[in-house]
């Protein structure tokens, strides 16, 4: 039995989950295997300071196929973000399984990366330099955050308060980099130059 739900409640009260391999709750006289702990101490708090993972959700595999697809099967799991800022790798795990729908062990792994909440807007306008008209589809970023320039040249980026790097770049086009300090709202034009043709002997 794997623990699917760690929840710190406060006072050191937790709360663990049970569920067996396959995903299923696990039952005793039809009521869920659940167990409350008022203090977190002792054997306990050894246990779970010394783990490296915790197992935060899991869900049964649809019978629905992804669209467009023969045989990809999914499952939608809703997940909690964690609390303090930081990049966090995550992983998803399928036990291999002879039911149902049979298939083998897998998992891949991703990041999440937690932000504060953003305080300010930088509106950036994209231009060809040449032509002055509008780059739609340019990629903005001012990392962690990023946008995409619309019809009009122009994307949004939401940020905390802070120093950045502004990066903006659109195929075909030399990717311009700008150092930026935000502390309020504020509008930067972007002037893209092409990047030069290689010629050919």
């Amino acid at each position: 039995m794997t623990f699917d739900r760690f929840e710190d409640r406060g006072l050191g009260r937790i709360e663990l989950e049970g569920r067996d391999r396959n995903g299923s709750p696990r039952q005793r006289d039809d009521e869920r295997m659940g167990k409350v702990y008022e203090r977190i101490d002792g054997r306990l708090r050894t246990f779970i300071e010394a783990q490296h993972i915790f197992f935060t959700a899991t869900a049964p595999l649809s019978g629905d196929r992804w669209p467009g697809t023969t045989g990809l099967y999914f499952a939608e799991v809703e997940l909690e973000a964690p609390a303090e800022e930081g990049l966090y790798t995550w992983s998803v795990k399928c036990a291999e399984s002879d039911d149902g729908i049979p298939h083998d062990e897998g998992s891949v792994d991703f990041g999440v990366r937690v932000v504060g909440r953003p305080e300010y807007v930088v509106k950036v306008e994209t231009v060809d330099k040449e032509s002055r008209i509008p780059l739609s589809g340019a990629r903005v970023v001012m990392h962690p955050y990023r946008a995409v320039t619309n019809e009009r040249g122009i994307a949004e980026v939401w940020v905390v308060k802070g120093a950045y790097k502004l990066f903006v770049s659109q195929t075909s086009y030399i990717t311009f980099g700008l150092p930026v300090e935000v502390t309020a709202d504020m509008t930067a034009r972007v002037e893209l130059d092409l990047e030069p043709v290689t010629e050919r002997n």
